[in-house]
């Protein structure tokens, strides 16, 4: 037997089906060539066009159900929120609400000489024309008022065809250290209680003494002073001073006042209801004004 003729039989030799590397050949190359198709490789299966376009629908329902999922929970969050801030806001609004009930005195029934709406009137009741003056004992500018319009106003006050109706309000204790403005009232009060008719007196006391903004105003011993000058009896008026006995209503009267809706501060003028400004002489205008029509 030739065996070497067997052996040279049985190796395989590189043919068309076997690609072999050529000397000038890149490994690139190579692998390019040893992934083409090769004789006796299974042909591959026609595209299905139906299932291709049912399984891209499906994706896309699936796409579409998960989009809608991710909507419907951020729409629940902001709902969330929503109803969080909400909430939040009618327990701030509640908050609120109770503490200005907490804050708002109780009320208090006016004193004699004083009518519900705090106001005290003088002169002719009857009078056609009515100046309201609104005060603080303790605002500047109303004494500054009153320096200039004194005359004037004692005039309408002591005469038959003008009254003169006084609101006064205490909103100004921060501007002293002792709630000056709350005890200047109280001690009026207490002058009209003795007898009404010593109001005016006490009045223009009040605002010509008038201390100076921001320290301490003054003390009841002198308030004391300033009304039994004014005519009151000095025993009806000293404890009256001392225990600042109106405390209550001159908190009520001076709370309902400012709150109205045209308080716009101190001093307020209105002559029969219309508000005008604050001098002597618009005054007097307005009241010509009111005695012509």
């Amino acid at each position: 037997m030739n065996h070497s003729s067997t052996f040279f039989n049985q190796m395989a030799l590189p043919g068309p089906s076997t690609p072999y590397p050529r000397p000038d050949q890149t490994n690139d190359e190579v692998d390019d060539e040893m992934s083409r198709k090769r004789p006796g490789d299974k042909p591959k299966k026609p595209v299905d066009a139906e299932k291709v376009a049912a399984k891209r629908e499906r994706r896309e329902r699936a796409k579409a159900i998960r989009e809608a999922e991710q909507r419907k929970q951020r729409r629940n969050k902001v709902l969330v929120q929503v109803g969080v801030l909400a909430a939040v806001a009618v327990i701030a609004v509640g908050v609120v609400i109770g503490i200005k009930k907490a804050s708002e005195p109780d009320f208090v029934a006016a004193p004699t000489g004083f009518a519900d709406d705090g106001g005290i009137t003088v002169g002719n009741p009857d009078a056609p024309v009515t100046v309201t003056l609104v005060e603080d004992f303790a605002c500047p500018h109303c004494a500054a008022l009153h320096q200039e319009s004194k005359d004037l106003i004692n005039g309408y006050a002591n005469g038959d065809d003008v009254a003169v109706e006084f609101r006064p309000v205490a909103f100004l204790d921060r501007m002293s250290s002792d709630e000056y403005s709350s005890r200047a009232l109280n001690a009026a009060v207490c002058v009209v209680q003795d007898d009404p008719k010593n109001w005016l007196a006490m009045h223009d006391s009040l605002l010509e003494n008038q201390p100076a903004e921001g320290g301490a105003g003054l003390p009841d011993s002198r308030l004391t002073e300033m009304a039994v000058e004014s005519g009151a009896d000095e025993d009806a008026v000293s404890t009256c001073i001392d225990d600042n006995k109106n405390e209550g209503w001159v908190d009520y009267t001076s709370n309902e006042i400012t709150n109205e809706a045209d308080f716009q501060g101190t001093p307020g003028v209105y002559v029969n209801g219309d508000r005008v400004n604050p001098t002597a002489g618009a005054i007097q205008s307005a009241v010509q004004e009111a005695q012509a029509s």
